[in-house]
């Protein structure tokens, strides 16, 4: 078991945050929570809906509370939005979850993965020009991260390890 309560990942939309996280928490035993998924069955909508009907702004405010829902929690390897950066009382909630790690993965990684629908509001119908643009707006964000894991074609597996290994350095005054 890890020397920490949590583990919340970031990154950008396709980075592979959810895929990672499930193996991070097959890896520790824990619980593997998509940030996504827990605003979705809260709100009973999918998120294009809530996008659609409500827009972004309440989205991040959903999504918000589910994070807050999660603190005084142990054992979660949380997958965050790619958005949930862009607000300072998120950093907040991640911290005291855990460390937070900021999956830095190549943009034209992000670009492959993100072909064709995705159903990410802010990807589908996009160009790439645009999808660029957010990732350059985000990336100062994500950098303030405990711990930053550049990653190239590593596979689910061997990011979880990489992972682990950055959080045990990061916390000791080493970064990933």
């Amino acid at each position: 078991m890890p020397g920490f309560d949590n583990i919340v990942l970031v990154g950008f939309m396709g980075c592979g945050k959810s895929t990672v996280a499930a193996e991070l928490a097959g890896r520790c035993a824990w619980q593997y929570v998509d940030l996504d998924e827990v605003i979705v069955s809260q709100a009973g909508r999918s998120i294009p809906v809530i996008f659609a009907e409500d827009g972004e702004d309440t989205f991040r405010r959903l999504e918000t509370e589910a994070l807050r829902g999660l603190v005084g929690r142990r054992g979660l390897v949380v997958a965050a939005g790619g958005g949930i950066v862009l607000r300072r009382e998120n950093w907040n909630l991640m911290r005291q979850l855990g460390p937070v790690v900021f999956l830095q993965t190549d943009p034209g990684v992000i670009r492959s993965r993100l072909q064709g629908p995705s159903g990410r509001p802010l990807a589908d119908g996009q160009s790439w020009a645009d999808i660029l643009a957010h990732y350059q707006q985000r990336l100062p964000f994500y950098r303030q991260a405990d711990v930053t894991v550049e990653l190239t074609d590593e596979s689910p597996e061997e990011i979880a390890g990489i992972v682990l290994r950055a959080i045990e350095n990061g916390l000791n005054g080493k970064n990933g």
